[in-house]
């Protein structure tokens, strides 16, 4: 008797975020309560960075804008873009639970850029707490854009 194997995998992407508020004056331009600080590589869906599956990613949205398609459930928003590409089919798991700030969290199917409110997959805003968390269905080879941001302009670091 032949029996099935189901090969169930996790992409996780764990969070532990500080979010730093100033009580100073703020420069034209500057965003209150925001360091002035450098935009992530991966500010824009262009370019997204590659990632498989992987524990404990650090970046940083400190600095990030807005680059999603206003029509998506994370709307305008900082936010930074990874491309997932994954290695079997089944279940991908991404968690920002235990981060510090509100977060939100969207996948697209494909890596085209822009994405687009079409392409949207999955959405959370608010899975354990203020934090986010998707499991998605995903196939072996396809690529995923993964779009993570802040609600209401939320930022910061995280692992």
């Amino acid at each position: 008797m032949t029996k099935n194997k189901k090969i169930v995998f996790c992409i996780v992407i764990a969070v532990l975020v500080c979010v730093a508020f100033s009580t100073t004056a703020f420069a034209a331009g500057d965003v209150a309560g925001q360091a002035a600080n450098a935009v992530p590589s991966n500010n824009n869906c262009a370019n997204a960075i590659q990632t498989g599956n992987v524990t404990n990613l650090a970046f940083d949205t400190t600095g990030a804008t807005p680059d999603g398609p206003p029509s998506s459930s994370l709307g305008v928003n900082p936010d930074i873009w990874y491309i997932y590409t994954p290695v079997h089919t089944g279940t991908a798991t991404i968690s920002l639970c235990g981060s510090s700030f509100d977060t939100q969290l969207v996948v697209y199917s494909g890596d085209q850029c822009p994405a687009t409110s079409l392409r949207e997959i999955a959405y959370d805003d608010d899975f354990c707490g203020y934090q986010s968390q998707l499991n998605v269905p995903v196939v072996c080879g396809n690529k995923y854009l993964i779009q993570v941001g802040g609600f209401a302009g939320s930022y910061g670091t995280g692992v």
